[in-house]
């Protein structure tokens, strides 16, 4: 189950969240197979000037429609299957949103199932 953040700093997408989470959460459903249902996704609004982000990185250039997509999840998965997930979730947000591609970028924290609890004080992932 994965616990998703979601970073931006441009206003207009708020009218945009369940695209946005839809689209992060049914590539995670495709790829990497998470759990239906798993749907814990949070947003973080910035007003400009409360972020701090390059303007260009591994020559990337960046816009005021740079979103930052945080994914922590139980680790396990191959780097191929990162790799199809990033280029998925950003290929479509870009698309829906109709931003850069470039402006979508993605840092998948894995963890160990130790980690977790839903509730009750309970490790669900531990037997």
């Amino acid at each position: 189950m994965p616990l998703i953040d979601i970073y931006y700093t441009n206003n207009n997408f708020e009218s945009k969240r369940k695209i946005i989470a839809d689209t992060v959460y049914s590539s995670l459903r495709e790829i990497l197979n998470v759990k239906e249902g798993a749907k814990f996704i949070y947003f973080h609004y910035f007003k400009s000037g409360d972020c701090i982000t390059p303007e260009q990185l591994w020559d990337i250039s960046y816009s005021n429609n740079f979103i930052f997509i945080k994914i922590t999840m139980n680790k396990g998965r191959t780097q191929q299957s990162k790799l199809q997930l990033y280029y998925k979730i950003a290929e479509q947000i870009s698309q829906q949103l109709d931003i850069s591609i470039d402006d979508v970028a993605i840092c998948l924290i894995e963890n160990e199932p130790v980690n977790w609890s839903f509730g009750g004080g309970k490790m669900q992932f531990v037997a």
